[in-house]
């Protein structure tokens, strides 16, 4: 246990590190900074490329699947995806691992192929917001987070790190763009087609209709909890509805306090952001989205398979940690807000993936 924890975090501490050195050796030796950036993520690739087969719930259950459709061409797997289970899966992920089949037969191809798509939709951003000095806090937390759940659920993580460009794409009003990728993070996993509903935070021509529409959003923010209870207490009791109750297994009962855990990010984030950051038109957008935790937490409560829909807008947090850092003057509170995102993402997010390590459904990577 301790050795595996060991190696995550010496992985992920070379990586940021390196990126430290990729940053300031970009404008003066662009070559040596690439070599290095190549260097950061070697280890990466290869401890979840090569892995043991027993590491990660997706892991298990997709082997066989690999082992079935690898050799299925494309018109069948289309034909089979009604009535064969083997062959329910989105057709990226169809193709990953038809193409990882005729490169080299082994399942590790496929995860190698996995983690090079979500490194690679992970670093465009980064290098696009080389310039930020903190960026580097932002590969940190992506290694927390969207690196270590593709070890359990890796058709989510690669779409995650599309999402990662659509946002990108979003904040530089590229709304073409923007559908085009989560259209595509969608072929790996449908849930995304979802957060084509972000648009709807660019901002219209008539100032008067976005102040309208944010007062509307953040009021339903603030009463999401009472909101969706009270929704799916009436959608329940309509018979069209019912089927879709009982197919997704959703408790209109169910309530809590826990899904506070999430939104312990976007606390120091609202103040900030209203404090520095609010009149900029892309920091607006993503305090929006990383607001949309809330209510996506809270649904997590009545709707199982929503709780991965909560890790999209975790996402905005990688964009929005590093400006707020560069936006603080006083060293000492930057360093405070800085300790306080590193001991966040450690204690919530790394040890929650440890956890579920340590349970013996997700056994470590060495023992």
């Amino acid at each position: 246990m301790i050795l595996s924890v060991l190696i995550y975090g010496i992985t992920f501490l070379w990586s940021t590190i390196l990126f430290i050195a990729f940053q300031k050796l970009y404008f003066k030796h662009s070559l040596l900074a690439i070599i290095i950036l190549v260097m950061s993520v070697i280890p990466p690739i290869c401890l979840f490329a090569f892995r043991d087969y027993s590491i990660g719930w997706d892991t298990k259950r997709y082997i066989p699947v690999y082992q079935y459709i690898k050799t299925i061409p494309l018109e069948l797997y289309l034909e089979k995806q009604k009535v064969d289970i083997n062959c329910r899966f989105e057709l990226g992920y169809y193709l990953l691992n038809r193409i990882s089949y005729f490169i080299f037969d082994s399942y590790h191809t496929v995860m190698f192929f996995s983690v090079i798509i979500m490194l690679v939709f992970a670093y465009w951003v980064f290098i696009v917001y080389r310039q930020n000095h903190y960026t580097y806090v932002s590969v940190f937390i992506f290694y927390l987070t969207v690196y270590t759940q593709g070890m359990d659920v890796v058709r989510f993580s690669i779409g995650s790190s599309i999402c990662m460009v659509a946002f990108l794409a979003l904040i530089n009003k590229k709304i073409i763009s923007y559908i085009f990728l989560i259209i595509l993070a969608s072929c790996f996993q449908k849930i995304f087609i979802v957060f084509l509903v972000y648009v709807l935070f660019i901002n219209l021509k008539n100032a008067k209709l976005n102040l309208m529409r944010d007062l509307i959003f953040y009021i339903g923010i603030f009463t999401c909890p009472f909101l969706i209870s009270i929704s799916l207490r009436i959608m329940s009791k309509i018979p069209s509805f019912s089927y879709y109750f009982e197919y997704y297994k959703i408790n209109y009962t169910a309530w809590g306090i826990g899904f506070l855990k999430d939104i312990i990010p976007v606390i120091p984030i609202t103040y900030l952001y209203y404090k520095k950051l609010r009149h900029n038109y892309q920091n607006r957008i993503l305090f929006n989205i990383s607001l949309t935790t809330i209510p996506l937490c809270y649904i997590a409560y009545f709707v199982t398979s929503a709780v991965r829909m909560k890790r999209i807008s975790y996402l905005a947090w990688l964009f929005l940690v590093p400006t707020i850092l560069e936006n603080i003057d006083d060293p000492k509170n930057r360093n405070c807000i800085l300790i306080y995102y590193l001991f966040v993402f450690l204690s919530f997010y790394f040890c929650e993936f440890v956890v579920l390590k340590s349970g013996g459904q997700y056994p470590y990577l060495f023992m």
